[in-house]
Parts: C-alpha cells; structure tokens; sequence
C-alpha cells in the first residue's frame, strides 16, 4: 500500500510539472523573490474563494431540501392540501423581505410547489414504513387493532395498528396499514386484508398476542345479541357471583405475581421447576439486586439475558 501511495504521489507531481512547464512556465517563472510569493498568496486565495462558494452553495441546498421536508411534515399532519405550500412559500417571502431582505433569496430557494410537497410526504412515508418494518422484526410480542368505517367517498376501509414490544421491552405503537375494501366487507375480506398487513411486516403468526375488533359483526364469531334489560337484576346476581369466585381462586396465581413483582424476596421452593434454577442465580447475585432498586420491573426485566425463562415470560 506505502509503494503504490508513492508512486501515486510520483506521477501527480510528475503530471503537475508538465501542465506547469506547458502551460503557465512563460508567465510565471520571470516572477522572483516577493513577487512570486505574493502571486502564489493570491491564486491561493482566489482557489479557496472559489472552493468556499462550492461549499456555500452545497450547503444552501441541503438547508433548503431540509425545509421543504419539515414544511411537507406539517402540511401532513395537518391535514392541510398540498398545494398550500406554495402559499406559504408566499409567506416565507413577504416576512423575509420585510425582516431580512438579504436573505430573501435563501428563503425562495426552497421548493414548495405542489409536486414537491407531493415527493416529499411520499418520501417521509415510505421512510416511516421502513423504520416500522425495521421496528417489527424486533417484536417478541404483538397485539392488532382493527377498525372498519366508510370514508365520503363511500368506500369501506380498514385501518390496522399494531402494538409490539421487543426484548429490551421497547414499546411500539403505530398504524401498520390502511386498507380499502372493494366491494363486499365480509369477514373474509378482511382477513385477507389483514394477511396481507402480516406478510407486507414480516409479522410471525406465532408472536401474535391479541386482536381487538371494533364489534362489527363481520369481525366477531357470535353477533352480539341486544342488552337484555329486564333481566338486569339477575345479570348482576350473576355478576356477583362470578366475582366472588373469581377473587376466591386469585390466591392460585399470587405466588406467580409476588415472584415477578420481587423476585428478590420470593421462595425458590413455591416457584414453578422451570424458574427455580434462575431464580437462584437470580438472588444470589449483587449487581442484579441493586440494579432491580433503582429500576422499574419493566427495565430490570428487560436487562435480563433475552435466552431467560422469568424474560420470556415477563414479557408476554
């Protein structure tokens, strides 16, 4: 590498001396002493001025791509049309003339026609998409929402958010797609709909933990029947009942929640057999136990080790 940096410096010095000797020897070499070095200072000085403007230029077109972005993000999430940017390009230019006129021209260089505004919402939605694709890979767990109206065009979409939570416990909340259903809007359409979100996400079946539906009929197995008010009273009997045998058999389950909600003070011997290795190693150790103090469950449980029985469980 040394010889071929060396030999590359050889010919440039070489290709230099050439183009000097042809071309500028006459002019140059009658220059002596202080002459010369004042005629190089000033070809310095005139390269540098030249490389600067390169450089400005190349700067004001990444702060005027920068703002025509940021103006593209708010016409978005207002709502606004996108031919407004052309209106408020109108603005940037009576407010800058009359604030800093020797600006004005920074401020029109920016681009905000409707076709831009247009490129430049696609680009951040498809980078938004991509970050969400990215997100999802990461999900140990993930749940759906799905929600089905009509829009004034009257054609019925469905709009699907996902919620996901990875193994550092990072929560993720967005709408995964927007859907329109053609024609009929049976449960199989959107199911198919929603196959199609699973695939486009590189979802896993396996990690889905739950959906919830708005109740459309098309959306649930059994229809919901109408409330059934005269017989509220035994409703509620009912209900009674079920909640006292409900609260009845918690104390099944209160050794598995006191475990996860300290597991520094539960007993080895009442944790199930999978846990009890861990949670040996789990109390015996001085750096988890004062890194669980200071923290919340959600992050002490996500600083376990991801192959854990207790952060696999936690988790779901």
């Amino acid at each position: 590498m040394a010889k071929r940096l060396e030999a590359v410096a050889v010919f440039k010095e070489y290709n230099l001396r050439r183009h000097y000797e042809s071309r500028h020897k006459d002019k140059y070499d009658s220059l002596q002493g202080q002459m010369r070095a004042d005629k190089l200072s000033k070809l310095k000085s005139g390269l540098s001025a030249q490389q600067n403007t390169f450089v400005r230029q190349a700067q004001l077109n990444q702060s005027s791509v920068r703002a025509s972005f940021r103006v593209a993000q708010l016409i978005a999430s207002s709502g606004k049309p996108f031919t407004d940017g052309e209106f408020v390009k109108k603005c940037m230019n009576a407010v800058a003339k009359e604030v800093c006129p020797e600006k004005e021209d920074v401020f029109n260089a920016a681009s905000l026609s409707a076709s831009t505004i247009t490129r430049r919402i696609e680009e951040i939605g498809g980078n938004v998409y991509a970050q969400l694709q990215q997100k999802a890979k990461e999900f140990n767990f993930f749940s759906l929402a799905l929600d089905e109206s009509t829009d004034v065009q009257d054609t019925a979409q469905l709009l699907i958010f996902i919620r996901g939570v990875s193994a550092n416990f990072e929560m993720c909340e967005e709408l995964a797609a927007l859907q329109s259903l053609k024609g009929t809007t049976t449960g199989e359409d959107i199911f198919g709909k929603v196959c199609q979100t699973m695939e486009e996400l590189d979802l896993d079946w396996s990690k889905l933990a739950s959906i919830t539906t708005d109740g459309a009929p098309s959306m649930v197995e059994n229809p919901a029947a109408p409330f059934p008010a005269e017989k509220c009273v035994e409703a509620l009997e009912m209900l009674k009942a079920q909640f006292g045998v409900r609260f009845r058999k918690l104390h099944v389950n209160a050794k598995e929640i006191r475990l996860f909600q300290n597991p520094f003070v539960a007993d080895i011997d009442e944790a199930q057999p999978s846990y009890q290795f861990e949670l040996a190693e789990l109390q015996n150790c001085d750096v988890l136990k004062d890194a669980f103090k200071p923290n919340s469950l959600i992050d002490f449980y996500a600083a376990l080790p991801n192959d854990t029985q207790m952060q696999g469980h936690s988790s779901h």
